[in-house]
């Protein structure tokens, strides 16, 4: 009998042993497919490009813009003909910048954008294209927050890259800058279609380019998990658009860059939230693939919206813009969602 229950117990005892080793090695052989699974999918989620993997913000910014100021400062003294005779900005240029700047303070933006045709250029010398560029920078200053320039293709009927560089105290036409979740470019789109720069040439016309090698910088700057938004003065739409009128009165068609299509594709590629250009002469919104492209019209030579400017909120990443002008004859200015283009 007792050798029956030494038995049974040993039995017993064995049979727990092998299922306690059974057990901790389907547990064991668990951790390392975990481990393993984990490793794959830290594997796969380093593979995915960082500009696929965009911060989930909840910041919110506010950034002025401006656009086609076409400034040509006038001469103080009409008989001193010096190339450093002092100039002003008349009445019809000052009106508009003292209302941008009263609605930038009232705004408070993080910073101002100016879109490019800071001023008119044609048919003027550097000298006093210089003149316009320090005469408009003076009074945008006067709303005491960060500027940053575009540079259009009027600036360079009068003045070179490095003049509009010099002027506005610039370290690079192309720019990035950063805040908080937010990433900012400025492009420089002022390139002939042989990929030469543009240089101060009357008032020849220009489409607009961009060349190779500042391609691969675009791309480097859009190598990044910020919420992406980039200033340019021409625009990338898929058709071209609507613009002014000409001298007879009609509506002029505007192109886009040249090589629009393929700046679209990085636009996309690199998951860009939105594009705001000046130029065109037009209020035009597109939403291309995720990148919300925006056209804005210009201070001075818009017939539909005379003396626009802008307040951009970008809210959790998305962007929201609001469009002030002065119809003509009247004295109030009027405020319209850019998008839908109403109240």
């Amino acid at each position: 009998m007792k050798k029956t229950i030494i038995y049974i117990v040993s039995i017993t005892i064995i049979i727990f042993c092998i299922g306690f080793v059974y057990y901790k090695t389907i547990e064991f052989n668990a951790d390392i497919d975990t481990k393993n699974n984990l490793v794959e999918a830290k594997r796969i989620y380093d593979a995915i490009p960082i500009w696929h993997k965009k911060l989930q913000t909840g910041q919110d910014i506010r950034i002025g813009v401006i656009t086609d100021t076409h400034v040509h400062p006038n001469r103080i003294d009409k008989t001193n003909k010096s190339d450093d005779a002092p100039r002003y900005l008349n009445e019809k240029y000052i009106k508009v910048l003292d209302n941008f700047a009263e609605q930038m303070l009232e705004f408070q933006p993080e910073f101002i954008v100016h879109l490019g045709d800071v001023i008119e250029g044609t048919g003027d010398e550097a000298f006093v294209g210089m003149q316009g560029l320090e005469l408009v920078e003076a009074e945008m200053k006067k709303i005491n927050v960060p500027l940053h320039w575009v540079i259009g293709n009027h600036d360079l009927r009068s003045v070179t890259r490095e003049q509009f560089k010099e002027i506005l105290d610039l370290e690079s036409i192309n720019q990035t800058f950063d805040v908080g979740d937010y990433r900012f470019v400025i492009l420089d789109a002022n390139y002939n279609d042989d990929n030469l720069p543009r240089s101060p040439e009357g008032n020849s016309y220009i489409r607009g380019n961009v060349p190779s090698q500042q391609i691969e910088w675009f791309k480097k700057q859009l190598e990044t998990n910020k919420r992406v938004f980039v200033f340019m003065h021409h625009g990338v739409f898929q058709s071209d658009t609507p613009g002014d009128l000409n001298d007879e009165g009609k509506i002029r068609m505007k192109q886009s860059i040249k090589n629009s299509d393929e700046l679209q594709d990085i636009l996309n590629e690199y998951r860009v939230e939105g594009v705001f250009n000046g130029h065109m002469e037009a209020r035009k919104y597109e939403k291309v693939n995720k990148t919300n492209v925006y056209s804005l019209t210009g201070t001075k030579k818009s017939a539909l919206y005379p003396q626009s400017y802008y307040e951009l909120v970008v809210t959790d990443g998305k962007p929201d813009l609001t469009m002030f002008y002065v119809p003509d004859g009247a004295i109030e200015v009027k405020e319209i969602d850019f998008e839908s283009g109403e109240k």
